[in-house]
């Protein structure tokens, strides 16, 4: 059984809030066929960038050194979000795990990188240095797949593999959502970042409870705007306001099954796990078209798509109002996972890549 390093933030959903995070412990959990020694890379949500943290990204690159050595590693699947501070703390780990001849699978995650290619010449260079050096590079979506061959050119095409997150599906018995209650529930689940679109969430909550529509928003998550997007709610909208905090295991799942609308007005992204996890659970996105989120939600058939002249209030208030409908394309969403987002089909797709080297 081959020895894998593999990377990513903490494992500890106490501790991270984080898609690439989960993705790494499905792998892990799910894929028998390869022997995985996880290496942390990032710092947890709440941990600040002090003296102490800065000591502890000088000695990063040492660790890993140690690390490939005592556990005999012979390939390394490397997570990285392409952010500009990602860029700058992994590429020296990165340059060391490449002069020690391991096979490197480059997994780009988060989005933001197509956004636009950064003005900084540094950055530039980091990231065709991760690019030029790796073995394999995993992306999420055939629009990414397309963005680093226009922009890159010299890159080889058969280098480059598309492979969506998945996620561990809940058996259909086992979602038990009332699509009549009375209360429709809004799901917002994640790191609470006003990059993820939280003014426009606060609009829209303001908009319905002016509009008497009887709404609970489940706040599930954290992350440093939180004090900030409660301040935009009217004291009406903050009283339908159910602070989850971080959640996980059956405290997710129950959220999951309560839950009758995702909204995710996102900036940017890649391909977020509570998009996958709530569609999984029969709940209804309502999202930005950004990243690779439109490859997975079809604009009024499995969800909807956010555009400039969309009133989201508008698209809750006719759900609200025609439960049936709701409960239709809740279960299309669900379908969508079952038949293209399934960890088994990952898992084999993953081992697929391995073994092409």
């Amino acid at each position: 059984m081959e020895n894998v390093l593999i990377t990513s933030p903490s494992l500890n959903t106490k501790e991270n809030v984080s898609g690439i995070s989960s993705i790494t412990r499905l792998l892990i959990s799910y894929n028998v066929k390869v022997n995985y020694f996880h290496f942390v890379l990032g710092r947890k949500d709440n941990s600040k960038r002090g003296l102490s943290w800065l000591f502890t990204q000088l000695k990063t690159p040492f660790k890993v050194l140690g690390f490939v050595e005592k556990n005999t590693i012979s390939a390394v699947h490397f997570n990285i979000g392409f952010e500009p501070f990602s860029l700058l703390r992994d590429v020296v780990p990165y340059f060391l795990l490449f002069l020690k001849g391991l096979p490197l699978y480059l997994h780009i995650h988060g989005g933001r990188y197509m956004s636009s290619i950064p003005n900084n010449p540094i950055l530039r260079l980091i990231i065709k240095f991760f690019l030029k050096k790796s073995t394999k590079i995993l992306v999420l979506s055939v629009a990414e797949h397309d963005y680093l061959l226009r922009h890159y050119p010299f890159l080889d095409l058969k280098k480059i593999y598309v492979i969506p997150n998945a996620i561990e599906l809940p058996k259909e018995n086992d979602i038990e959502k009332n699509f009549q209650s009375e209360i429709l529930n809004i799901l917002y689940l994640g790191r609470i970042d006003r990059k993820k679109g939280l003014g426009t969430i606060a609009e829209v909550l303001n908009e319905l409870s002016d509009r008497k529509i009887p709404f609970q928003f489940f706040l599930c998550g954290d992350g440093p705007d939180k004090d900030w997007f409660t301040k935009q709610l009217s004291k009406s909208a903050y009283a339908s306001v159910v602070d989850k905090g971080v959640v996980y295991g059956e405290m997710k799942d129950k959220v999951l099954s309560l839950s009758h609308i995702f909204l995710l007005p996102s900036f940017f992204e890649g391909l977020p796990m509570a998009l996958l996890e709530s569609m999984g659970n029969a709940v209804v996105p309502i999202v930005t078209p950004v990243g690779s989120m439109p490859d997975v939600v079809k604009d009024h058939e499995n969800g909807f798509l956010i555009y400039e002249d969309t009133s989201i209030a508008d698209i809750i208030a006719n759900l609200n109002q025609e439960r049936s409908k709701l409960s239709s394309v809740a279960f299309l969403s669900r379908k969508t996972m079952v038949e293209r987002f399934s960890i088994t089909r990952y898992v084999d797709r993953i081992n697929e890549i391995y073994c092409s080297v």
